[in-house]
């Protein structure tokens, strides 16, 4: 019987879970992105849902945070300056997304990941 899934692990989905629904909301209707939104969405959540289970899609998804934020920075850096939701919505989606990959390589989360896959 392997052990229960730590509290980190969920917690980082969860936040990686909101932290993409908020950035495709943005890419839908702020930027009117739609097909890249849903490609998002079906992408990224896919991984997520992933990450529940096994510990790989935890480094797809942090590169991927990673690269979007270097590639996109002058838009990052635009959305900041965009009115007044998109600069709160964009905060918040990057924090989101920083504190979700901190709790999915947690230790705890890196334990049990680790005992499924050499245990």
């Amino acid at each position: 019987m392997t052990a229960p899934r730590p509290a980190t692990i969920s917690y980082g989905a969860a936040c990686l879970g909101f932290a993409l629904l908020i950035g495709v909301a943005i890419l839908y209707f702020a930027w009117r992105e739609r097909q890249m939104a849903l490609w998002c969405l079906a992408v990224v959540g896919s991984l997520t849902a992933w990450a529940l289970r096994s510990g790989w899609p935890r480094w797809i998804i942090t590169l991927m945070a990673v690269a979007s934020v270097a590639i996109t920075f002058p838009q990052v850096r635009f959305q900041f300056t965009y009115g007044t939701l998109v600069p709160v919505a964009t905060g918040v989606q990057l924090a989101l997304e920083l504190l979700g990959c901190v709790l999915l390589f947690h230790p705890l989360s890196h334990r049990w990941y680790y005992r499924r896959t050499h245990g």
